[in-house]
């Protein structure tokens, strides 16, 4: 008996560990200028963020299809030669993907199990991986689920915005708080709790916000820990990156892209941090 693994593409994992663990990966959608995309496939990256800093049109999101999740699982299983698969989406409280992916559980007749990370971007992306390496190490179905749950109540996410621009457009923050943001130059850290956005701290410069998100990151997890610095059209990468490891000396270190469905919230200029106990 074995047990593919599917997740959505909010989970950043780089693509050569995507492809290492054979996972397989639903995309979301952006619609922008009357064109539907692929996210990561059709559109990401730099390019990304360098027409969301310029063109005045907020790209929209869009989640994919019970159908697309359908075809996914058959893809997973067919590919893994698998008898069954376990899905893990981003949070629901967060999009409509959980949703989505169970309604495609009902269109297939194999086994599939629908997983509720509470979590998003490279804190999905560890979850992920805990349970596909699970899943290589030949455990059954069950105890991949097991360990998709552990993982995510050791979980966690901080990251922070260049500019508060984009939250509001987006409708996550109103105009006064907007407003008096950036006439502060506040820089909000922003964290994930019970499958919600939560502001964690704000602090005045973006120097000290990559300096408190590595505090934050090592005060929810004291022992050992895998780690992930995320970027979206940012250069912090490699000095973030540094920091990590000196406060942190996670066991593994993974660098990412933040994905342009998140990346239309956040705007330009994201960095982030994810950590998993161990």
């Amino acid at each position: 008996m074995s047990t593919a693994i599917v997740t959505d593409s909010t989970c950043d994992l780089p693509a050569e560990l995507i492809a290492q663990h054979h996972i397989e990966v639903v995309c979301q959608h952006i619609l922008w200028g009357g064109q539907s995309y692929k996210d990561g496939i059709d559109i990401g990256g730099a390019s990304f963020y360098e027409r969301l800093a310029r063109e005045p049109e907020l790209p929209k999101t869009s989640q994919p299809s019970p159908n697309e999740f359908a075809d996914a699982y058959r893809r997973a299983r067919e590919n893994n030669n698998a008898d069954s698969v376990v899905c893990i989406t981003i949070s629901k409280h967060l999009s409509g993907t959980y949703n989505s992916a169970e309604a495609g559980r009902a269109l297939v007749d194999f086994p599939v199990v629908v997983i509720d990370s509470r979590n998003v971007t490279m804190a999905l992306g560890l979850i992920v991986l805990a349970a596909a390496e699970a899943s290589q190490r030949g455990a059954s179905a069950d105890e991949i689920v097991q360990v998709a749950n552990q993982a995510a109540d050791k979980a966690h996410v901080f990251f922070a915005v260049n500019v508060l621009e984009f939250l509001h457009r987006g409708g996550r923050i109103g105009n006064a708080q907007r407003l008096i943001g950036t006439a502060l130059s506040i820089k909000p850290i922003l964290t994930v709790r019970d499958g919600k956005v939560h502001s964690a701290e704000t602090v005045r410069t973006r120097k000290r916000a990559l300096a408190r998100m590595v505090e934050l990151a090592r005060c929810v997890e004291s022992g050992t820990v895998q780690a992930s610095v995320i970027v979206g059209g940012a250069d912090d990468a490699d000095a973030l990156a540094n920091d990590v490891q000196l406060a942190l000396s996670p066991v593994r270190l993974l660098r990412a892209t933040l994905c342009t469905t998140l990346g239309v919230h956040t705007g330009p200029g994201v960095v982030g941090v994810a950590v998993l106990g161990v």
